[in-house]
């Protein structure tokens, strides 16, 4: 009998230590933060994920959940996941919480609610993950939340001061465009096919990315770019192209111009093509390490692109003769 009672005994110590264990675990939850997790892209610009929050009840960590999915938006990109989203950061800049501090403190602040103009109410739901904080905190709890992000949009409003339901004028932004400095990131290696007629080219563009498609639609506008600032190397029975660009600065002089001019949807569309419906060949679908080496055929309108940025005052034209 004896020997029972301590078997018992020691059974229940043992459950108990298991206990403290598993509550001491669940009640640190909140002090970690936990990386936002995509679940997809609805090909729209915007991406819904599931994110966490912790507030001293549901709706304070709903609104922090939020404001934590912007952050790894803007900041540290959505690694985690399905690969649909966009993974890169909309600022890469080094520092950049840091340096536009005033501006994101507004930004999230309370008062002003500017963030919940770029988190829909969709997709948004509690997910079933609730853990509460023990002892001083008891009273703080962590949600994970489902909800839609409008991607495109906020990187517009970061660009170019663009806030939807407000007028431009009422916001405080940095005098040029944050997310412009995202311009020097253009990574991508162009060559030439062949010469098409009235003026076109055939070019094989190398874009990097995480998600397949996504670097197949980067091509044109990647194309274009490189048409315009780099230009290409010739090839036997296809001339070789200086850059279009008559200034090596002249992406940044015109930033304003080129901003618009390579936004989603923007008027470099109408020089450039997919070939081939935009299939790409087993041989042009590299892994590299994380990333795919995607190579696309497009055809490139080298003339009438010359003659729209001559006309906008962009370029020089050829028989300026300065």
């Amino acid at each position: 009998m004896r020997r029972l009672i301590l078997i018992a005994g020691l059974m229940l110590f043992l459950s108990g230590i298991t206990s403290d264990l598993t509550a001491q675990r669940n009640s640190n939850i909140g002090y970690y933060t936990i990386e936002s997790e995509c679940l997809g892209s609805e090909l729209d610009g915007s991406i819904t994920l599931r994110a966490w929050g912790t507030g001293r009840n549901r709706f304070d960590a709903v609104d922090q959940a939020k404001k934590n999915a912007l952050r790894e938006v803007i900041f540290k990109g959505i690694r985690k996941g399905s690969p649909e989203c966009n993974q890169r950061p909309l600022l890469p800049e080094v520092n950049a919480e840091m340096k536009y501090e005033d501006f994101f403190n507004r930004f999230f602040s309370d008062r002003t609610d500017d963030y919940k103009k770029f988190c829909s109410g969709k997709d948004e739901r509690l997910d079933n993950k609730i853990f509460r904080r023990g002892m001083g905190d008891s009273k703080m709890v962590t949600y994970s939340v489902i909800v839609r992000v409008l991607r495109a949009e906020l990187k517009d409003y970061l660009a170019g001061g663009f806030s939807p339901q407000r007028e431009p004028a009422e916001i405080n932004l940095p005098s040029v465009g944050i997310v412009r400095q995202e311009k020097i990131n253009w990574e991508y290696e162009i060559e030439p096919v062949s010469v098409g007629t009235q003026g076109t080219y055939l070019i094989k563009v190398w874009s990097y990315s995480r998600n397949p498609e996504l670097a197949i639609e980067q091509a044109k506008r990647n194309a274009v770019h490189g048409v315009i600032f780099k230009g290409f190397g010739g090839i036997s029975g296809v001339p070789g192209q200086h850059p279009l660009a008559d200034s090596p600065n002249l992406e940044v002089e015109q930033a304003e111009f080129f901003r618009n001019f390579f936004a989603n949807g923007g008027k470099y569309m109408k020089f450039v093509n997919i070939t081939n419906d935009g299939s790409v060949a087993a041989e042009d679908r590299l892994k590299i390490g994380k990333e795919y080496k995607i190579g696309v055929v497009v055809s490139v309108n080298v003339a009438g692109l010359r003659r729209d940025l001559e006309e906008a005052g962009i370029i020089r034209s050829l028989g300026s003769g300065t």
